[in-house]
């Protein structure tokens, strides 16, 4: 619950929110999503519902 305060009182500025989410979309891309792909030459990533994948394709965002 301690973090959901927190962000609930969260200060930042739009460019702020902006760039963090810029940030964390190209982290999720490149070394969650893009990472696994090509180090295990697959096309698709499928893992249990219970694991942290929904959490790195959540932060790579939508593909364009």
């Amino acid at each position: 619950m301690k973090r959901l305060e927190l962000a609930a009182n969260s200060t930042i500025s739009e460019d702020e929110y902006r760039d963090a989410l810029k940030s964390m979309r190209d982290w999720g891309r490149r070394q969650a999503v893009d990472k696994c792909l090509k180090e295990n030459e697959v096309d698709v990533i499928i893992g249990p519902a219970d694991s942290r994948i929904h959490e790195l394709s959540t932060a790579a965002g939508k593909l364009k």
